[in-house]
């Protein structure tokens, strides 16, 4: 995101835990399994496929362990953008040079 020159606020989910509200808020209606990293060590811990999360089941995993929230996302507007995607920060970036 700073090479696209991306302007965020950064947050560590470790000291500043997302909230349920937060939570539901970022997903929007999107697929909240999109935003859980099956990747995580914490996330294979519990022995549940990826493929088989619900939205509920997975805004709940998420509330109860942020460490398996996919990162980074970006929030602006109502676009998200989850992970790296590089495309996606430098539209980002451009939009907010464009003042948008």
């Amino acid at each position: 995101m700073d090479r696209a020159g991306v302007e965020y606020e950064p947050r560590d989910y470790a000291r500043r835990p997302l909230t349920p509200e937060e939570l539901a808020d970022i997903v929007g209606s999107g697929a909240a399994a999109s935003f859980v990293n099956p990747r995580s060590p914490a996330f294979r811990k519990l022995g549940i496929a990826h493929q088989d999360l619900d939205d509920e089941s997975a805004l709940r995993i998420m509330d109860e362990n942020n460490v398996v929230v996919r990162r980074p996302i970006v929030v602006h507007g109502e676009e998200r953008i989850i992970g790296l995607d590089v495309d996606a920060f430098e539209r980002l970036a451009r939009a907010q040079a464009a003042g948008a």
